[in-house]
């Protein structure tokens, strides 16, 4: 697992153990995406050459069921492991799709409420 995604997974529990404000989460996680966004040239915005893209949802938001029902939707997953992936954030959706999914699943998922960060792996 790369180290950002533990670092949200560390100030989540943060959060969920009363140590962190929602604020506080929130701007820590915010620091943490911007931090990787800047430092990853393969982000789908900065490197359009990239033909192979992995799907992360960061942030399942206040309407986790209609994201839970996209990612079933998406990756034909059960009801139990796409709502674990919602649970788990920031987690892996879909990964080593084409562009045109990847944008596709981008445009669901936060229409659903989520937050989605999209990387190029080549």
């Amino acid at each position: 697992m790369d180290d950002w995604m533990e670092e949200l997974r560390q100030v989540g529990e943060l959060r969920d153990k009363g140590i962190l404000t929602d604020e506080e989460f929130e701007a820590a996680k915010k620091k943490i995406l911007e931090d990787r966004n800047s430092e990853t040239p393969t982000e789908v915005s900065a490197d359009p050459e990239s033909t192979i893209f992995d799907i992360y949802i960061t942030d399942a938001g206040p309407k986790k069921i209609n994201v839970i029902k996209e990612i079933r939707a998406l990756t034909s997953l059960g009801l139990k492991e796409a709502k674990d992936i919602a649970e788990s954030v920031p987690a892996l959706v879909l990964a080593g799709v084409s562009k045109e999914v990847a944008d596709l699943a981008k445009r669901t998922l936060e229409s659903a409420g989520a937050s989605v960060s999209v990387f190029g792996v080549d």
